[in-house]
């Protein structure tokens, strides 16, 4: 069987990073309740004219195991690090990349 391969040669300025991912999200309604959490004396960095909002308990939809009510986000976290505003960040990747697809190789069961 004759695999075909396809090549794609574009640059990448902006890719699916975690941080991106958690910024699209926020496009999404909200499916928790948050709080805002902004305490006289701030730790680990955080600007102090920004407040940090965080889960006020853990959703219905987490504890009782069940479907998720936003079916267009992707990540969960206790903590909303990005509102929807902000900017995407950029990949890292340096010069023009090459994304390829390679067929994928299977291996039988019970020996080397």
């Amino acid at each position: 069987m004759k695999h075909e391969r396809y090549l794609l040669r574009r640059a990448l300025s902006v890719v699916i990073l975690l941080y991106n991912r958690l910024i699209g999200d926020e496009q999404e309604p909200d499916d928790v309740e948050l709080v805002l959490w902004n305490p006289p004396e701030r730790k680990g960095g955080y600007a102090i004219d920004v407040p940090g909002r965080g889960l006020k308990d853990l959703p219905d939809w987490l504890v009782g195991n069940v479907s998720r009510p936003s079916t267009n986000r992707f990540t969960f976290s206790t903590w909303r690090y990005y509102d929807k505003d902000a900017p995407l960040q950029p990949s890292g990747l340096f010069g023009p990349v090459t994304v390829q697809e390679a067929p994928v190789l299977s291996r039988k069961r019970g020996g080397g």
